[in-house]
C-alpha cells in the first residue's frame, strides 16, 4: 500500500471544512459563540385561566438557519403587564388578572413576542332556565350563572356559545340568540372546561293562512283588550276570510288568557306565548304577550303628536311609554278618532286613514292613561 503524506497546513484546512460541513446540518444544535439571527416564541396555550400556567418555547437559529441550543445563549423574558401575567426566567407564564399581556423573549439582542390572554377561572356554568320558547325573529340573551372555585361570581367570563341548529336558533359571540325558524335547537354555553345547555323551541310567527301584525306585544295588567282584529286569516288562494272563527291558546294562563272572541285578559306581570288557529285555514300564528303593571307606566304619548295626510292617505301612529324609566315596545292601546268623517284609525294598529279635508284628534287609551295626536287631512 502506498502512503501519501498530507502537509500539516492542508490537514488543518480539511479539518475545518469538515467541521463547517457538519455544522451546516439544520437539525444539529450549534454551540456557544454562534450569532443569533432569529427567535420564534410559542406557548402551549395562548389563552390561560387564572389558576393555571403556560410554558413558553423558543426556537433559536443562526443566519444559516441552524438551531442554537437555548442552554448556550442568554435569554431574558419580560412582560408588558405584571398585573395580568408574570413570566419566570425559564419561560413559565403565571396569570394574575383578566386581560392581555405581551411576553417578550430577548436572546442576545434578538427578540420575539407573544400575546397571552388571561381569562377568569371558571368552575361552573349554569344556564338558569332549562328550556325557552321563542317566536321567529325574536332576540334574547340567556340568564347564566358563572362561578369560580370559591363559589363567587366570575366577572366578565370568557364564554363560547354554539347552536345545534343555526337555522332554528342562531347565536353570536356575545350570546345574543335570534329565533330563525320553527323547530327545536340546543344552545351550549362553554368556558374554562365547563359547559351547560338549554333547549330552545321556536314557534312560527306566521304559517299557513294565519298571520298577526307583529310577534310581540306589551299589555297592562287588569286592562282587557280585544285583539282578535289583529289576526288575518287567508284561504288557500290567499284571499282574506272575514269573520273567520279563531281559537287561542296561552302557554302561561296565569299571565294572560285570550277567549274565543279574541279578548285578551292580562292577569299578572310576566310573559306568555299566544298561538291562534282557525278551522277556516291551515297553519297558525304565534306572538308573545308581556304583561306589565300599570302603576309603573310613565311618559305616555303618541308619536308623532301631529301629522298631515292626503285624502285616502295613511300614517302610522305609535304609542310610546316608559316602565320605571325604561322604554316599552309595542304597547297595546285602543285608538279612536274624534271625527271619523275626516280620519279613521285602526283601533289596535294606530293606522290613520284620511277621509275628507279637515282636522281630527286621535286618542290612544290604556286604562286611565290617554294621549292625543292631531291629524290634518288635506
Amino acid at each position: 500500500m502506498k502512503h501519501v503524506r498530507i502537509p500539516s497546513a492542508l490537514a488543518i484546512a480539511l479539518g475545518a471544512l469538515i467541521a463547517v460541513s457538519a455544522a451546516c446540518d439544520d437539525d444539529d444544535p450549534i454551540g456557544p459563540g454562534d450569532d443569533v439571527a432569529t427567535v420564534e416564541l410559542t406557548a402551549d396555550s395562548e389563552t390561560i385561566e387564572i389558576g393555571s400556567t403556560a410554558q413558553l418555547d423558543l426556537d433559536i437559529r443562526d443566519q444559516s438557519g441552524n438551531v442554537i441550543d437555548p442552554d448556550d445563549v442568554t435569554i431574558q423574558f419580560t412582560t408588558s403587564s405584571a398585573t395580568v401575567a408574570t413570566v419566570s426566567n425559564t419561560g413559565v407564564v403565571t396569570p394574575v388578572g383578566v386581560g392581555s399581556a405581551v411576553i417578550t423573549a430577548n436572546v442576545e439582542g434578538v427578540t420575539d413576542t407573544i400575546t397571552i390572554n388571561v381569562i377568569a377561572e371558571i368552575s361552573s356554568i349554569d344556564v338558569v332556565d332549562t328550556e325557552l320558547d321563542l317566536v321567529t325573529d325574536e332576540t334574547t340573551t340567556l340568564n347564566i350563572t358563572v362561578l369560580n372555585a370559591a363559589g363567587n361570581p366570575v366577572v366578565d367570563p370568557s364564554l363560547d356559545f354554539t347552536s345545534s341548529n343555526a337555522s332554528i336558533v342562531s347565536v353570536d359571540e356575545d350570546g345574543v340568540l335570534t329565533a330563525e325558524g320553527a323547530g327545536t335547537a340546543t344552545i351550549t354555553v362553554a368556558g374554562g372546561g365547563e359547559s351547560d345547555t338549554i333547549e330552545i323551541t321556536v314557534f312560527a310567527a306566521t304559517s299557513g293562512g294565519l298571520s298577526v301584525g307583529g310577534n310581540a306585544f306589551t299589555a297592562v295588567d287588569d286592562e282587557d283588550i280585544a285583539i282578535g282584529s289583529m289576526v288575518v286569516v287567508r284561504d288557500a288562494g290567499g284571499v282574506i276570510i272575514p269573520d273567520a272563527e279563531l281559537a287561542f291558546a296561552s302557554t302561561n294562563a296565569g299571565v294572560a288568557t285570550v277567549d274565543a272572541t279574541g279578548l285578551l285578559s292580562p292577569l299578572s306581570p310576566g310573559t306568555t306565548l299566544v298561538t291562534v288557529t282557525s278551522p277556516d285555514a291551515t297553519g297558525s300564528a304565534t306572538f308573545r304577550i308581556t304583561v306589565v303593571e300599570s302603576g309603573g307606566l310613565d311618559n305616555f304619548v303618541i308619536d308623532p303628536a301631529t301629522g298631515t295626510i292626503a285624502v285616502a292617505g295613511t300614517t302610522d301612529l305609535d304609542v310610546l311609554a316608559e316602565l320605571d324609566g325604561d322604554p316599552i315596545d309595542d304597547l297595546l292601546a285602543v285608538f279612536s278618532s274624534s271625527d271619523a268623517t275626516v280620519a279613521t284609525v285602526d283601533p289596535l294598529t294606530g293606522v290613520v286613514t284620511g277621509v275628507a279635508a279637515g282636522t281630527a284628534t286621535i286618542t290612544a287609551t290604556i286604562g286611565d292613561f290617554e294621549a292625543e295626536a292631531v291629524i290634518t287631512v288635506q
